[in-house]
Order: structure tokens, then C-alpha cells, then sequence
């Protein structure tokens, strides 16, 4: 199944273990500075400053390591509740009418991002062929169905998209590769157009609002910039 594979590879490739690093590493630094703020944490030694967790946290002078085989084993026991929202979400079948001189691609990060008109909603971009992909938009509803093989709450609609339409999904695709985009087709514009695209991937991002007992952590993905050290 489509859903299936695409979950698990999400789940057990090093960039989703990089990924889903982030947001615990962000539950690890607030709940520092929670057991800090009751004094639970004495400060640092002269040599750093005499300072407390929080300044030295802040300040990037010690930083959170989180060992990657942990989000990664939480990706791989999650793999079936993740199967159940995307199988139970709206899927489109994207076929694309431009292949011939400009088909979809592919990259090693298995699947493309897309941001929603619901900020708690990223869609999926899965091509399967130069003329083919899958745009799956995940139901938050779905949490709260059972797991059913079935998937009765799927429904999907045929999409013929534009010849901008068909390069905004590309660029999505190409931005989120790691290291490696494949095509079919080595036409004139590909080249210029990967280059255009090479300076960006996928990156955790992490909101933390102050609450008057603790924090409170939003995490989410985004495509960023990685030109410059940005």
C-alpha cells in the first residue's frame, strides 16, 4: 500500500530521524527550564559563568543531544496510527498532462511537503511516475477512528493540474530531497531549475509559548532555506 510504504520509509530514513529529533529536543530543553525555574537545577560552575540552565541554554552555550534511534523507533511503533489518518484522509491522483517535456520528479526523501489552508495540516506529495503522483491531504478527524483495514472515511478525486501547477509540485519535491533528485528526462531547463531548488530541505520548526505553569510546544515541518548557514 502507498500509504504504508510512504510511512515507513518517513519513519526510518536519517532525514525524518533528524526530523522528529527537533521537537523532543525542544520538550527536553523546556522541561529544563521548568525544573530550573523551581530551583531543581543548581547552576553552573565560575568556570560557565556561574550561570543557570536556562541562561545557558538560551545563550547556546550547551546544547541538547537527542540520540537519533529514539525518534526513529517512535517513527516505526507509530507506523500503523499513521497509516489510519492517511488512509482515512482525501487523496488526489494528480496525472500529469506535461510529461513529455516536463515530468515529475522524484528525490530520496521519499515524499514532498505542501503547507495547507490549515496550519496544523501538511499535504504529502508522492510522485509514483513522470505522469503520475499523489497529493494525500491528511484528516485530523481520522485520529479518532479505529484502526480499520477497510479505511471507510477514504475518498479521493482525479486532478489534471496546470503546467504551473506541475512545476510548483516539482519545486516542492525537488526542495525537500536530501541529497539526490532523479527524472527521467535530462531536458534543457532541469538543470537550471535543480539548481534554483538545491538550497533548501526539510526542518523541524518548534514554537514555544510561555504559560504560567510551564510551556507549551508546537511543532511542526517546514521547507527552509539552508544557503549561507540560514
Amino acid at each position: 500500500m502507498v500509504a504504508g510504504f510512504a510511512a515507513y520509509v518517513t519513519s526510518c530514513s536519517p532525514a525524518a530521524m533528524r526530523l522528529h529529533s527537533g521537537p523532543l529536543r525542544s520538550t527536553v530543553e523546556a522541561t529544563g527550564k521548568i525544573l530550573d525555574a523551581s530551583g531543581e537545577i543548581p547552576r553552573a560552575p565560575e568556570a560557565l559563568g556561574g550561570k543557570s540552565y536556562t541562561e545557558l541554554i538560551e545563550s547556546g552555550v550547551i546544547k541538547t543531544a537527542i540520540d537519533e534511534k529514539y525518534p526513529q523507533a517512535l517513527g516505526i511503533s507509530g507506523i500503523m496510527e499513521r497509516v489510519n489518518i492517511w488512509g482515512n484522509s482525501a487523496w488526489d491522483i494528480v496525472v500529469n498532462e506535461y510529461a513529455k517535456d516536463s515530468p515529475f520528479f522524484t528525490s530520496d526523501f521519499a515524499s514532498g511537503i505542501e503547507t495547507s489552508n490549515d496550519p496544523r495540516i501538511i499535504n504529502r506529495l508522492v510522485p509514483l511516475a513522470p505522469d503520475i503522483a499523489l497529493r494525500i491531504r491528511p484528516d485530523l478527524d481520522a485520529r479518532d477512528l479505529n484502526m480499520d483495514a477497510t479505511f471507510k472515511a477514504f475518498r479521493c478525486r482525479l486532478l489534471t493540474p496546470s503546467r504551473n501547477e506541475v512545476r510548483a509540485i516539482n519545486q516542492a519535491i525537488a526542495r525537500c530531497g536530501e541529497e539526490l533528485i532523479f527524472f527521467r528526462d535530462h531536458h534543457e531547463w532541469v538543470e537550471r531549475f535543480l539548481n534554483k531548488h538545491r538550497s533548501f530541505r526539510v526542518e523541524p520548526v518548534t514554537t514555544e509559548l510561555k504559560t504560567p505553569t510551564g510551556y507549551a510546544l508546537i511543532s511542526t515541518i517546514r521547507v527552509k532555506s539552508i544557503k549561507d548557514g540560514d
